[in-house]
């Protein structure tokens, strides 16, 4: 059984080529231990992310991806993975980029 679960891991949304994106993903951890966060893993320079490095028991979190396009046109894609204690998970992002 997984101990993270996160809502809606791959997502459609249009970037501005002006400003960078960040993205909140919300994520449940189901055990009744803590979980850590032993590896972050981004398909490009371009993606950061900002999480909590430990995930307490039960609780819900929030994984901010931000996406830096700037001065990019066309299509994007990026993705993310995290790998926890025993278990991993790849977060997705893509779309549009908008002038």
């Amino acid at each position: 059984m997984k101990k993270i679960v996160i809502a809606q891991p791959s997502q459609r949304v249009d970037i501005s080529s002006k400003e960078i994106y960040t993205h909140t993903f919300t994520a449940h951890n189901l055990s009744q231990n803590k979980v850590g966060v032993t590896k972050k893993t981004a398909s490009c320079g371009c993606t950061a992310v900002d999480i909590p490095d430990t995930i307490q028991p039960l609780e819900i979190f929030e994984i901010k991806v931000s996406v830096n396009k700037l001065g990019s046109s066309g299509i994007y894609s990026v993705h993310l993975t995290l790998e926890f204690e025993n278990e991993s998970h790849t977060l997705r992002l893509s779309g549009n980029i908008l002038n």
